[in-house]
Formats: C-alpha cells, structure tokens, sequence
C-alpha cells in the first residue's frame, strides 16, 4: 500500500515499521450522511416475541426472520394455521417456492466483507456465507415451516423481483409443475446502501427536504412537481398462489385472480438504472385484433362445448371398451384400469376448459396479452378501474411510467372520459425494492374488494407534463367507487427489469360455479375465517406461537423415498387407488369429522327427529347425515352405482345434491331396518332408492326391486324425506308415515 513511503526490518527479532515523508495513513472517518430518513421495522421488533427460537435468530439474517413472519402471516390471512394441511389435497412436490430479493442478507454481507476484516472476527460467525445467498431465505422458510419438495425458483430483479417472482408462480401453476407457490420477495437497508442511492442522486436528500422545512413524512411525493428522489424502506412481501380448483376444494379465501403478469426488458443502452419502456409489449397487437371472433365469449364457449361433447364421446368409448376387456382382469386390475380412464376423461375436460377459458390468447399471432387476458373474463380495458404505480418519486420514473400507462389505454383504445385512477402508495409505505409490487398487490386488492381507492396524501401539486395523459387520475383523496372488476400493478427495477401484473375481482372466478357448490366453497371458507380469527386469539392470549417452527417432516422420515416416488400420497392416510365411499347400513357413522362437528350434527339429527316426528305421527324414523366435502360425490364410479339417471339429471354435477340425496338414501334405508326389513350388506349399491326433489323443495321416495319388496313384507308406505344443510353437512330425516 505505502510501496516505497514505507521501510519494514527486524531488528533483534522484533519488527518494526518505519514511514517516510510522504507515507499515506488512512483512517476511518465519520461521515455524515443526508439520507437519513427512511421506512424501518419498527423500534422493538423482536422475532422471539413470534416464537421464533434463539438458536434460528441467531444464526440467519434479519431478512429471513422479516420474511418467516411475513409467510406466516399469509398463511392465517388463507385461512391455514398449519402449513402441512397442504399435503393432505396435493402432494409434496406440488406446493413451490419462488421468494426473491435484490440483494440478499445485507446484515450478513456486511459482516462477512466489513466485519471479518475491521472488527472482532471471533464474533462472525463461521457460516455466515450461506446467509448471503440470495436463495437461502427462501431455504428456510421450507425448512423451518413448509417442508415442501416442489419447485424452487429464485428470482433477482432489483427492484422488480417481486414482480418476477409472481410471474414465475403464474408460469409454474399454469403448466402444472405445482398447484401453490409461495411468492414475494424482500429487502433491507443499510448505511451503505443508502450511501450508494444516494451517490446515484436515486433518493432524496433529507437535509434539503428539512431545509424546505417538510416533514419526515412528507419526503416521497410521487407525482408531485417537487419530487426528489425515493425513501428507502426494507422488509418482506408473501403471497400465496393457489391454482383455482384447490382453493375452492380447501376452502381458503380467494382475494384476486391473477390474470396476466408480463415481465419485459427495455432495449439497448449504457445506464442500468434508466427505466424504459418495453413493458408497453403487453399491448402489442395486430392492428384488427379488436376484431378476432376468439374475442367473443360466445364463439368461445361454442367451441368449449363442441371439444367437450369430443370428451363424451370418447369417455363412453372408453368406458364401453373397458367393459369389455375387464372380464378377464383381476379386481385390482380391473379397479386400476378404470380409474386411470377416469383420470384422462378429468385431463381432457380440464384441458378443453383452460384452452378455451383462460389460455386461449397465449401466443395469439394478433391479439395483446393484455387485450387477451381481459377479454377471457369477459373484460375491456374500460373495466380497469386503477393502477397501483410503481412510483418511486423519481423524476424519470414517474414521468415514464405515466407515459407507459396512458400509451397503453389509448392503444387498446379505452373510451375518453373514463378515468383511471393511480395510486403511488409509496409516498406511506417508502420504497422496499424488491418487495415493492408484493407490497403493491396486497393494497391493490384491498382497493379492488372494499372499492375505496386510496389517495396519494403527500400529492401537494401533479406535475404539469403529466396532465398529458387524459385517461389517467391522479387523486390527493380517498374515492369510494364501489368494488373494481379489474387493477393492474407496475413495477420496474435497475437492469432493465418491468412488469404488470393484472388483478380480476374473485367473484368473476366463483360465478363460473353452481349455487351449491359455490354454498359448499363459502361454508368452508366462512369456516377459515373462524380458525384464522381463533389463532390470533389464541396467540395474543399466549396460548400458542404465531411462527411454529417444524421439527419433522409431514411424514415419517423413513418413508422419504415412498413419498418422493409416491404421488398418489397425502398426509393423515395411505395412498388409496379408491374414492372412500360412506358405507350402506343401519348403524350409521359419521366419516371424517372431528369430534366438534360430531357433537353440533348429533343434536341437529336429534332436532330433525323430534320435529318430524312429532309432527307426523311417525311409525319408523330413520336419520343421517353426510358430509360434503367427501369425495365419493364427485366420483364417476360412485355416482354410476349409486343414483339414477332421473337422480344425476337433476344434481348435475354439485356435490352438495349428490350428499343431499345420499343422506336421504341411507335415512329412508334405516327407516326400513328399524321396521324390521332385511338390509343388504354394507356397501350395497342404493339404486333401488330413488329420491326426486318437486319444484316446491318437497322430496318424493320412489322403491325398486329389492327395496321395494322388502318394504312391502314389513307393511312399510307413505315415506317422507326432509332435507337440509349445514356446517358443509347434508343432513336428511325420513319417516313412514300411517
């Protein structure tokens, strides 16, 4: 370092260092920084207080800590207080993880470039390097609390990761490497961090802002004229992103459905940090696109149809084949062979619905993603009705970004006078960087449900060169708007990273389903609310943690090959080749219920008795309930053997029918039993017991063969069937009446 300024000798074995005139000393200096104001975890923050154990707090960066609370706070906003309840609907290698950052554990790195060279290294741990990574949070979250062995996905955006990691979640479910990914990203802050923004004039500078005697408050004015530079802030972003059939299956509230995300980079240049504007691509179209008859949700749904009665056919083709080449096969065999026809007839029909409903403008040579994405909900670019803007506060981005959204309404053509609104909530939330579009999304949606658009508070003035943009509205207040169909979120990063990300409202997705299926979905999410408001409970009275740390894995450790190899397997049973089916017999038990269910459906069949009864004059009543949620009501072989054409024709395909009818079946069949009529065995097929719902709600009974002959010998008639749901449970009385 000192070179010639500089004579090192020994003399009697001890070393001596002698400078020359001219010799440079460096010594560290105290500088004083400009950007001191920026968005902090709180004063106090301790991740003990969560349950997070000393030995984890100790060894990981503070960014995985932010981000192991954040997942758990996803998780009990879904309704999930355990995270392994995933694997008793999807297999292990279903559930993913694509949590990115920036820049990774700044804490870390500063000890390992700083702290190992300039202060005490005995304090440093020795594995610090491992929580430099920027993969390594993303690591324990599936070490610590999911235990999952789905895909992995690491994205680095900068300030756009989030974006990018939502976009690859999307990639993910769509193409059916995983059913849920955990999504989001996080970032921190520190005094070299802000240093550098502060080099590259990307902040504002506190002292000038207190100079013009602003408030703290008051830094980030995105939009506004006097806007100078962001606030940094630092924390962790997590979503859950489930594909629609299993959120409804489990029950979880649905917030949004994401319809497009498109990520872009920009185009040649020599400044990493410039924005761009290539995400205007996702309004790239043919200039006819408007006019595709694919465009139309009745030339779509025509040809759903026509693909679907293909389906039928070959089903029934399928099945009539199967009949006749099973006379030689084992049961097992025989069992096997037609389930794995019944699983390509569920392929095929999910296949013609994702074409035809969500993905048929993927890779349209005319029509724009955008164009696309929203037409397949029925939706224009009219029906956007805000934009959750990336707006950092910067004079380039805001300025760009503004232009980029108002470019693209004009291009899709989005009718003059209807305004959409922009949200910069960056002016409260300061800029996290990599987070930022996680954090975006989640007031996105709180917008798009409760429809009230939140203002930007610190907009003082809207710069002039934005009044250019007519479709755009930018708002200083809190408008109440009612629910929104559509938003659309933005995001950009240094090194060329953009996104948008677009929001539809859920009920757009929950209209696709019947009136009883949808009962079904809101009896099980109403009952998630329940559990998710008795965890805080619980926690805040100190009765459990609110970050559970695993010690084992959802099964046995020395199960790990079978459950690698095995994807028929789920937690709380073995895998079964067969749907569980409720068993026929007058000594009735109630499947799959816990003991608190149990008890509330005891004491409504003990109601159902006593009124029906009791108003009657009963001579024989027999009671029963099921639950809804047992997959043997959507299962083909079950229903085939069980019901009735006149039966399925009337329930479709909901299964709260299929268990409605089920539970009066099995009550009119212990009303035989009790009246002393020779059952058949457990299992029996009730076909012979047909039961048929009159336009007044009224049930009529109608025996069979067997059914019917025994019901005569024992001087049985004039049977009445009531019917009724609750708590996802199909309840039925049933009496004979003199």
């Amino acid at each position: 370092m000192h070179g010639e300024g500089c004579d090192v000798f020994n003399k009697e074995g001890v070393w001596f260092v002698k400078l020359k005139t001219g010799a440079k000393i460096y010594v560290p200096r105290s500088l004083r920084r400009d950007r001191w104001v920026v968005g902090q975890i709180p004063t106090g923050w301790n991740a003990k207080l969560y349950g997070i154990p000393d030995d984890i707090i100790n060894q990981v960066d503070r960014v995985t800590l932010f981000t192991l609370v954040s997942f758990v706070e996803s998780l009990v906003n879904s309704g999930i207080t355990d995270p392994y309840e995933f694997y008793k609907y999807v297999h292990v290698s279903k559930v993913g993880n694509c949590i990115g950052s920036g820049i990774g554990g700044m804490r870390a790195i500063r000890e390992m470039f700083l702290e190992r060279k300039l202060g005490d290294a005995a304090d440093v741990q020795g594995d610090i390097l491992q929580e430099t990574f920027i993969n390594t949070t993303a690591a324990w979250v599936n070490m610590l609390l999911l235990s999952s062995s789905g895909p992995v996905k690491t994205p680095v955006g900068a300030c756009a990761t989030a974006m990018e990691s939502f976009s690859i979640a999307v990639d993910t479910i769509v193409t059916g490497q995983a059913k849920m990914m955990v999504a989001g990203a996080f970032d921190d802050l520190n005094e070299e961090s802000m240093l550098e923004f502060a080099n590259m004039k990307a902040t504002a500078n506190t002292d000038e802002q207190m100079a013009q005697e602003r408030s703290p408050k008051e830094c980030s004015r995105p939009m506004t004229s006097t806007r100078s530079g962001f606030v940094e802030s630092h924390g962790s972003g997590t979503a859950l992103l489930m594909a629609g059939d299993l959120a409804v299956e489990m029950g979880v509230p649905i917030y949004g459905i994401v319809g497009l995300v498109h990520c872009a980079m920009d185009r040649e240049g020599r400044s990493v940090p410039a924005p761009g504007k290539g995400v205007l691509t996702i309004a790239s179209e043919a200039p006819g696109a408007r006019y595709s008859p694919a465009l139309s949700l009745d030339y779509r749904r025509s040809h759903l149809q026509a693909e679907l009665q293909g389906v039928e056919e070959w089903y029934r083709n399928a099945t009539s084949q199967w009949e006749k080449d099973s006379a030689n096969m084992s049961p097992e065999e025989k069992q096997q062979h037609r389930t794995a026809i019944s699983e390509e007839y569920v392929r095929q029909k999910g296949a013609a619905k994702r074409q035809w409903c969500s993905e048929w403008w993927k890779g349209h040579s005319s029509i724009s993603p955008l164009r696309g994405a929203l037409a397949a909900w029925n939706l224009t670019v009219d029906d956007v009705g805000m934009c959750s803007c990336h707006g950092t506060s910067t004079k380039l981005n805001d300025k760009n970004e503004s232009d980029i959204i108002q470019t693209q309404m004009q291009a899709l053509g989005r009718a003059a006078g209807n305004p959409l609104v922009v949200v910069s909530q960056k002016w409260l939330t300061g800029h996290p960087k990599g987070p930022a579009s996680s954090w975006q999304v989640n007031g996105a949606i709180q917008a798009m449900l409760s429809g009230r658009i939140p203002g930007n508070r610190n907009l003082d003035n809207v710069e002039p060169v934005l009044e250019a943009n007519k479709n755009l509205l930018y708002t200083r207040t809190t408008l109440d708007v009612g629910p929104l169909k559509a938003v659309v979120v933005t995001s950009f990063g240094f090194g060329q990273a953009g996104g948008e990300l677009v929001l539809i409202h859920p009920d757009y997705f929950l209209a696709t389903y019947s009136t009883d299926d949808l009962l079904v979905y809101q009896s099980k999410r109403d009952a998630r609310w329940k559990d998710s408001n008795k965890f805080h409970e619980d926690v805040i009275a100190g009765r459990r943690s609110y970050v559970e740390v695993k010690t084992s894995t959802p099964y046995p450790a020395e199960d790990i090959k079978k459950w690698m190899l095995g994807k028929d397997k789920r937690v709380g049973g073995g895998p079964s080749q067969e749907i569980p089916e409720p068993q026929s017999s007058s000594g009735f038990k109630p499947a799959g219920r816990g003991p608190a269910t149990s008890s509330v459906a005891k004491v409504m069949e003990q109601n159902l008795v006593d009124a029906i009864a009791g108003g009657s004059g009963a001579s024989f009543v027999g009671v029963d309930v099921e639950p809804i949620s047992n997959q043997c009501f959507v299962n083909e072989t079950f229903l085939e053997r069980n019901y009735t054409k006149k039966e399925r024709q009337e329930c479709g395909t909901t299964a709260r029918s299929y268990a409605g009818l089920w539970a009066g079946k099995e009550a009119v069949v212990k009303v035989l039993g009790n009246a002393g009529a020779k059952l058949k065995s457990a299992g029996a097929s009730l076909e012979d017991v047909e039961l048929s719902r009159a336009s007044d709600g009224t049930v009529s009974v109608k025996l069979n063969g067997y059914a019917a002959e025994e019901a005569a010998r024992v001087g049985v008639s004039n049977l009445k069937v009531s019917l009724s749901y609750a708590d996802n449970l199909a309840l039925a009385a049933a009496v004979s009446a003199p």
